[in-house]
């Protein structure tokens, strides 16, 4: 019996790892998507700026300032620094005032889109996640 091919764990480590990250920057485009559709389902896009100032950061790219361009008295945050691996994946705010809008002050009411976009995001990423825990059974068979 030939010894090639009969041990494969580092393979199949590095495709789980693979797959993982597919997942988690998959699900990080698509929270920034419905981050954004909640943002323009509550009626809270005057000049575009804030929905267009969520971005994404994973250890490979960013989308930060894309499309962005800010009104007068607005501004964009600083950048958040990328993640150290490529199964983390970051989505953030950049217009100066969405966490007010989000999280509501005194004189405007919360309207919770960061959160609710969150949530949408997170169905996809369990269902993913499953399809690959089943691959990964499959194969152990």
């Amino acid at each position: 019996m030939s010894e090639e091919g009969f041990n494969n764990w580092s393979q199949i480590g590095q495709a789980l790892k693979d797959a993982q990250g597919q997942v988690v920057r998959k699900t990080a485009f698509d929270v920034q998507g419905h981050i954004q559709a909640e943002i323009g389902n509550q009626h809270l896009v005057d000049t575009g700026f804030m929905k267009n100032a969520v971005y994404v950061v994973t250890s490979e790219e960013s989308t930060y300032g894309q499309g962005a361009e800010p009104p007068k008295d607005a501004f964009l945050l600083e950048e958040i620094p990328g993640p150290g691996d490529d199964t983390t994946a970051y989505v953030a705010a950049g217009a100066n005032y969405t966490i007010y809008q989000n999280n509501g002050t005194t004189t405007i009411p919360a309207h919770g889109f960061f959160e609710t976009g969150m949530d949408q995001g997170r169905a996809g990423m369990d269902q993913a996640m499953e399809l690959i825990n089943q691959k990964m059974k499959e194969a152990g068979h």
